[in-house]
């Protein structure tokens, strides 16, 4: 999915903006409040990669890995330039017996334990974007800018106490977004963002993107939006925690535009 709505975008592109490349009709305030359908899967690591010390979301957790989280799509366009700004807020819950040991965070559970799991999942980002085609139907270009994700977990069993796991890292990241608009009421978006970088200690590599269809329903300013969202986040804090988290799943907003 994560190649191949893009290359979808690309050849709506190609199809639509054929006729006139001349005066790109974006709107200059882009607001859309989300309601993203998450699906969670991944894995960790809360020590030096011993058996008891690994553990998978759902199987060893117990989470629910399925959630809707808040998030929002937004940006502030100039003459040709834009500044975007987006972030997404999850959190997971759930409840497992054990069917091994575990060891998270030097809290020892053995097997047989009912433990109970959380897990906050939040990215933002803040991008600079400028475009290479900017046209009457599409417009297309590149963005870069900071990105900070934050992963907290935290794992208890009554009588035998907590304990928590947490990385938070703000990287670089690059990326490229492309949009068509065939008619006045119609958007079609979609955007790709990627970074690998060890900073401050903590090794991150993240793979970010969606696609979007929007469509006006009041004025030339409040809409629709639809759309499927991926994010994957690799993070490693050198020997105290270690994360591989993936979400998916389709999100359905508000629109308001000027």
């Amino acid at each position: 999915m994560r190649g191949a709505g893009f290359k979808v975008l690309l050849a709506l592109a190609g199809i639509v903006a054929a006729p006139s490349l001349s005066l790109a009709i974006e709107p200059n305030i882009y607001l859309a409040p989300e309601f993203w359908h998450v699906n969670l899967s991944g894995d960790g690591d809360t020590g030096n990669g011993s058996s008891d010390r690994r553990f998978d979301v759902s199987d060893t957790l117990g989470l629910d890995t399925s959630t809707t989280s808040r998030s929002l799509e937004s940006f502030l366009r100039f003459t040709k330039s834009s500044v975007i700004f987006g972030f997404s807020h999850a959190s997971f819950h759930g409840a497992n017996t054990l069917g091994s040991d575990l060891t998270y965070r030097g809290l020892f559970f053995p097997k047989g334990s009912r433990i109970s799991s959380d897990l906050k999942y939040d990215h933002t980002k803040l991008l600079y974007g400028t475009p290479f085609v900017d046209g009457k139907v599409l417009t297309a270009g590149v963005r870069a800018g900071l990105y900070e994700y934050r992963i907290g977990s935290q794992v208890r069993q009554t009588g035998t106490g907590s304990a928590g796991a947490d990385i938070r890292s703000t990287i670089p990241i690059i990326g490229a977004a492309i949009a068509i608009l065939p008619a006045p009421q119609l958007r079609i978006h979609g955007e790709v963002l990627t970074t690998s970088l060890d900073r401050g200690g903590v090794q991150s590599r993240v793979q970010e993107g969606y696609a979007a269809v929007d469509y006006i329903l009041f004025g030339d300013a409040v809409g629709i939006t639809v759309g499927y969202r991926f994010n994957a986040t690799k993070a490693d804090d050198k020997g105290r925690a270690k994360f591989d988290l993936r979400e998916r799943g389709n999100f359905v907003g508000i629109v308001v535009r000027f």
